[in-house]
């Protein structure tokens, strides 16, 4: 060995021999952590107090609430005049009228037309075209 060679190691063996009762505490890195720990720690009891904080309060009246209430109010209304005209119509009794008398005809009528339809296919079976040649 040279004697560069030799006083280099001897400066790492004395350096390793005196680093071997260091006992490393505190670095840059640990320190990042612990802020990074102890700020997460407190975002997490801020969150449990103010969960805390907001079962105590009671909501009593909010815009929407009363909003809510008047469309309810007002389809209760409607349903409820729903009801009372059914149950107004009930006693009405329907008579004849000019439409039911016209309806009436002209079914008359389709089923008289239908009937004679029906007759002349008779007739046309009875038909003869050989006696209606000679005639």
């Amino acid at each position: 060995m040279t004697k560069k060679k030799k006083a280099d190691n001897a400066y790492v063996k004395e350096t390793k021999d005196a680093l071997k009762n260091v006992t490393i505490t505190e670095t840059v890195a640990t320190n990042e952590l612990k802020e990074l720990h102890k700020r997460d720690k407190a975002a997490k009891e801020t969150e449990r107090n103010t969960i805390k904080d907001n079962q105590r309060v009671n909501v009593t009246e909010t815009v929407e609430t009363n909003e809510l209430k008047a469309l309810n109010a007002r389809d209760k209304a409607e349903k409820e005049t729903a009801r009372e005209t059914k149950a107004q119509l009930k006693d009405v009794n329907i008579t004849e009228s000019v439409e039911g008398q016209v309806r009436k005809e002209q079914n008359k009528m389709e089923k008289d037309w239908k009937e004679a339809g029906r007759q002349q296919k008779a007739d046309n079976t009875n038909f003869d075209m050989a006696r209606a040649l000679f005639n």
